[in-house]
């Protein structure tokens, strides 16, 4: 990792991050298996004082996972990490997201608490369809950025922040509405041929073609 780190190779240094995590979590779910975890430790749940630290490795994560393109230095703090960036990096706008991503996972995957925002149904979802999302996120942004936002603008105007924030409240809206009517063609699809024996390849594909509809 610090190798990959100074060679400024950050999908290297994510890589062997993500499989440290996972190397550790793997390690921490056998020890917690073990009679020995059981007898040294009172209780297997962490401390509030570990979950409130979990947490705030979490929240750190999530703010170092903004890291902002443009106009860093009116961000708070941000004037102050972007000095911190050394200087043989060369994608600096890249840098702090990595290390919010490796601070996310390892929070997550060390805190029962906030496992619970991702084991509920609807996150679950979320996950399986989340490489549909990922196969057309850059039509979304190109459509909800690029094409429709201008429009929404004209409309709305863009002079003053809330002009903007209401602008884009209103085409997120409209892409909502034709995410919600793409997702719901998929359930009635779904629901009319569940009993087909193509049925296991069809819904592999479904929700790409759903969602790239849009």
């Amino acid at each position: 990792m610090a190798w990959a780190h100074y060679a400024d190779y950050w999908v290297v240094l994510l890589f062997y991050g993500g499989f440290l995590l996972a190397e550790l979590d793997i390690r921490r779910s056998a020890l917690a298996a073990s009679k020995t975890f059981s007898n040294t430790l009172s209780s297997p749940k962490p401390s509030m004082l570990w979950s409130v630290f979990y947490t705030l490795v979490f929240i750190g994560g999530l703010y170092l996972g903004g890291q902002p393109e443009q106009r860093w230095e009116h961000a708070p703090g941000w004037m102050t990490l972007w000095s911190l960036i050394p200087s043989y990096i060369h994608d600096r706008h890249r840098y702090w997201t990595g290390w919010g991503a490796l601070l996310l996972v390892w929070s997550t995957s060390n805190s029962p608490m906030l496992q619970r925002i991702f084991n509920n149904r609807f996150t679950q979802y979320l996950g399986k369809i989340s490489f549909s999302l990922y196969l057309v996120h850059g039509f979304m942004i190109h459509t909800l950025y690029y094409s429709l936002l201008p429009v929404v603008w004209n409309i709305f105007g863009s002079e003053t922040h809330l002009q903007k924030e209401v602008s884009f409240g209103v085409a997120l809206g409209i892409v909502s509405v034709f995410l919600f009517v793409a997702l719901n063609f998929f359930l009635i699809v779904r629901s009319a041929i569940i009993g087909s024996k193509q049925w296991q390849t069809f819904y592999n594909y479904t929700p790409i073609f759903c969602i790239s509809t849009v």
